[in-house]
C-alpha cells in the first residue's frame, strides 16, 4: 500500500498556518503593549507561554518548514514571517521603552493573580506540545483524518485568538470587572501547542 500525500492543513504550503498564528500572537502581543498609558489594558499570561512558542517556530524555520521541493509559507520568500515577527517584537518592546518606560514595565509584570494561572498554563503549554509530538510520529502521520484533524484544529485556533483579540481589546477595558478569559486562554495555549508540535 503507498503512502497518501501529505495534505498541508487547509490547503496552504507547509508552515502558513504557523506564520499565520505567529503574526496573530505577535500582533495580539504588540498592540496590547503599544496601548496609551491612558488605556486600561492588561497583558493576558497565555501571551508568554505563546511568545515561547515563536521561539520555536523561528528555529525549526528550515528545518520542518518549507522543506526541499515545497512552496514557501504563505507563498512569501523563505525567512520572511520569522524575520517580520523578530522584528516586531523588537520594535515594539523598543519604542514604547523610549517612548514610556514605566507603562513598558507595569504591562509586561504579571500580577498576583496571574502568576497563579502559571501551573495550568505550563501545563497546557507543555503538555499540548507533547501530545502533537507524539501524535506526528504516529503511523496515522499521513491519512486524510489526522490531516483533516490538523486542518480543524487550525481553525479552531486562529478563531480562538481572534476572539481573544478582540475581548481584550475591545470588550475588556469596557467592564468594571472585565472578562474571565483564563479557560479560553488555557485551551488556546494547548491547542495552538498541540498544533506546533504536531507540525514542528
Amino acid at each position: 500500500m503507498t503512502d497518501q500525500p501529505t495534505r498541508h492543513p487547509l490547503g496552504l504550503p507547509p508552515g502558513s498556518v504557523r506564520s499565520i498564528l505567529a503574526v496573530m500572537i505577535t500582533g495580539l502581543f504588540a498592540i496590547l503593549l503599544l496601548q496609551p498609558a491612558s488605556e486600561t489594558v492588561y497583558m493576558p499570561a497565555f501571551l508568554y507561554p505563546l511568545l515561547s512558542l515563536l521561539l520555536v517556530y523561528v528555529v525549526a524555520h528550515g528545518k520542518s518548514i518549507a522543506p526541499a521541493g515545497e512552496r514557501p509559507p504563505l507563498h512569501l520568500p523563505h525567512g520572511t514571517v520569522p524575520f517580520l515577527v523578530t522584528i516586531g517584537l523588537i520594535a515594539a518592546v523598543a519604542w514604547k521603552y523610549v517612548n514610556d518606560h514605566d507603562t513598558l514595565l507595569a504591562r509586561l509584570q504579571p500580577t498576583s493573580a496571574q502568576l497563579q494561572q502559571w501551573p495550568e498554563l505550563l501545563a497546557a503549554l507543555f503538555g499540548g506540545f507533547l501530545f502533537g509530538r507524539i501524535l506526528r510520529r504516529g503511523p496515522w502521520n499521513h491519512t486524510p483524518m489526522y490531516q483533516d484533524l490538523l486542518a480543524w484544529v487550525s481553525l479552531i485556533c486562529m478563531l480562538g485568538l481572534g476572539i481573544e483579540t478582540l475581548a481584550v481589546v475591545f470588550i475588556h477595558p469596557t467592564l468594571p470587572e472585565g472578562l474571565d478569559m483564563h479557560k479560553l486562554e488555557a485551551f488556546l495555549t494547548a491547542a495552538v501547542s498541540l498544533y506546533f508540535g504536531a507540525r514542528s
